[in-house]
């Protein structure tokens, strides 16, 4: 089956597009999966799941009754968790997108640490900080996740997140930050640049029958970021 879900809410008036545009995604997340979980088994419904920008907290707890209507409080819980990890167990592929590859380690077991930005005020000058900028990544162009990408490759990097995959780990990266940290900026700011330095961008990886590929960046970053369309679709 072929599932396109809409976000279709009116943001409120006054509301700041990235505030409301993160609200829908959770919502929508949450109802579309809950009602697949109450159908019964996702993997008969869908092969792919993809996560947006949300973290592991939002993903399982939502928004409470005091911030949206009942009908659409709550998370996936324990349970719907429980779900997602079946479902790759059961041959879905499921993709994590900046925030949410929380979810891999603590959801799915995959051997990854991540490398998150907490930067962006003085006392915190050593760590990574970038609320907006174009960074370089070095691709595995043999890998089918970046079919008709080129080796060097630029991406939208917003306070994202990257990950440190040991040596020996299943995962296999598809584009990591370079080791030289003075060339990974290309436009904007970037504080912290050697806590990124050869940390992976993009991996994925084969858990029995099914797959998880996760983007530490966002590939579809409000619809401006062609560059890494084709990873987004080749996933």
């Amino acid at each position: 089956d072929t599932v396109v879900h809409l976000g279709t809410l009116q943001p409120p008036s006054g509301a700041g597009r990235g505030s409301s545009g993160r609200e829908i995604a959770l919502i929508g997340t949450m109802q579309l999966l809950a009602a697949c979980q109450r159908a019964g088994s996702l993997r008969r419904r869908f092969d792919v799941i993809v996560i947006p920008d949300l973290s592991l907290r939002e993903v399982r707890d939502g928004m409470t009754d005091a911030q949206v209507p009942p009908p659409y409080s709550g998370g996936m819980g324990a349970e719907g968790l429980a779900a997602l990890k079946r479902f790759v167990a059961e041959g879905g592929h499921v993709g994590l997108v900046d925030g949410s590859t929380e979810l891999a380690a603590e959801v799915f077991g995959i051997d990854v640490k991540l490398v998150a930005a907490g930067g962006g005020r003085a006392t915190d000058s050593e760590q990574i900080y970038a609320p907006g900028s174009i960074l370089r990544v070095q691709v595995d162009s043999s890998h089918p996740v970046a079919r008709g990408m080129s080796k060097d490759a630029a991406i939208y990097f917003v306070n994202s997140t990257a990950m440190d995959i040991p040596t020996g780990s299943a995962a296999r990266v598809i584009a990591r930050y370079p080791a030289q940290a003075e060339t990974i900026l290309l436009s904007g700011f970037l504080q912290g640049a050697p806590k990124l330095a050869g940390k992976a961008a993009a991996a994925d990886i084969t858990l029995g029958v099914g797959r998880v590929t996760m983007f530490g960046f966002r590939p579809l970053y409000r619809g401006q970021s062609y560059g890494t369309f084709k990873m987004f679709f080749n996933a």
